[in-house]
């Protein structure tokens, strides 16, 4: 193992051969007295002279070959350890650009796949809680409702109780739909009571009046009630406050109707689902197809967002008794609403918006 202290770039040691570095100087000093003896015996001076010069050049010309080697040999070594450092660094480029290309490959199918997944499975989601909703409307049955309601109440899709005179929880949802034909139908105000220990899953329908005071005649539904008890209820305790007329123009085939209808498409347009008309608001009232109130504005089918937004309602001048002030909604009807549906939904608007005792 290498020490830590060690150079990762040195070189490794090799031993001096003395033996042969003694050899060659013997040789040498042979020759030279070898050459004295032979060419050496007319003039000694002269010999020496040109070999003391000969030996001079010689070790001259040896140290300049050594340190041109050593150059050399350095410059080469430098230059093989940046051509292979190069080709490393490069093949690693390669390999990593090419790995991650491999993982790129095999992670964009399933990435892919898995968007698709999610939408699948956010439309199928979707297409549940909106056949819940849509069972309402065809067995009207306690469950269903309930069910339904939850569904909504768990993505605020729908309005929470209001506040103010006729106010008695801050939780749970309720919804306005009519329950009959035509803008004067009698509207109905469903509202899921919350859940709670002990407590009895509960429901209630109430008689509401042109947006304020919508308990002044009730019936609760509890489970195991029929759809035709609970509205024998109501119709007992709307007879009782003196609408006993109103109370004989109530279609519980259309009161359910709207009510599914309603309730689904409020879950819809809460989860974005495709073709959700609803902007996405709480719902607070249906007032006739393709047109309902939400808590931030009047919602109409086949206009993106609100056709009238709740600031444009304005509010009641304090200083003067019924006096709406900042009120700026057109009165012309988006397309595809009636007029008389447009005023309709314009005049329950400001009273679900503007009433200081009724808002939400």
């Amino acid at each position: 193992m290498t020490p830590p202290s060690a150079h990762p770039d040195a070189e490794p040691k090799q031993r001096f051969r003395w033996g042969l570095a003694i050899t060659i100087a013997l040789v040498g000093v042979g020759v030279t007295v070898l050459g004295s003896l032979l060419f050496g015996e007319e003039d000694p001076d002269a010999y020496w002279a040109s070999a003391i010069v000969n030996l001079g050049t010689t070790i001259f010309l040896a140290s300049s070959l050594v340190w041109v080697e050593r150059v050399l040999v350095n410059r080469v070594r430098v230059t093989t350890r940046k051509v292979a450092t190069d080709a490393a660094d490069e093949a690693a480029t390669r390999a990593a650009k090419a790995a991650t290309e491999q993982t790129v490959e095999a992670l964009m199918p399933r990435l892919d796949d898995l968007d698709q997944r999610l939408r699948d499975r956010q439309n199928s989601v979707a297409d549940e809680v909106a056949t819940r909703a849509a069972k309402v409307g065809e067995s009207g049955s306690f469950e269903n409702l309930h069910s339904a309601l939850s569904d909504a109440d768990a993505l605020n899709a729908l309005a929470r109780p209001r506040q103010g005179e006729d106010a008695w929880s801050t939780r749970g949802v309720e919804v306005i739909v009519p329950a009959g034909d035509g803008l004067s139908a009698p509207r109905i105000v469903t509202t899921l009571v919350p859940d709670g220990p002990g407590r009895t899953r509960t429901l209630t329908l109430s008689y509401e009046n042109a947006g304020r005071a919508h308990r002044r005649a009730m019936a609760t539904w509890v489970e195991g009630e029929s759809p035709e008890d609970v509205f024998v209820k109501l119709q007992e305790a709307m007879i009782a406050e003196g609408l006993g007329s109103r109370s004989r123009e109530l279609s519980v085939r259309v009161f359910f109707e709207n009510l599914a209808g309603v309730v689904g498409d409020a879950i819809l347009a809460r989860r974005a689902a495709d073709g959700a008309w609803l902007s996405g608001s709480p719902v607070i009232e249906l007032v006739s197809n393709g047109l309902a109130i939400t808590t931030e504005g009047v919602d109409a089918r086949g206009v993106d967002g609100h056709a009238a937004e709740r600031a444009q309602f304005g509010s009641y001048d304090s200083r003067v008794v019924s006096n709406i002030v900042g009120y700026r909604v057109s009165h012309d009807p988006p397309d595809g609403v009636t007029n008389e549906a447009w005023l309709s939904a314009l005049g329950r608007a400001t009273g679900h918006y503007v009433h200081q005792s009724t808002r939400w």
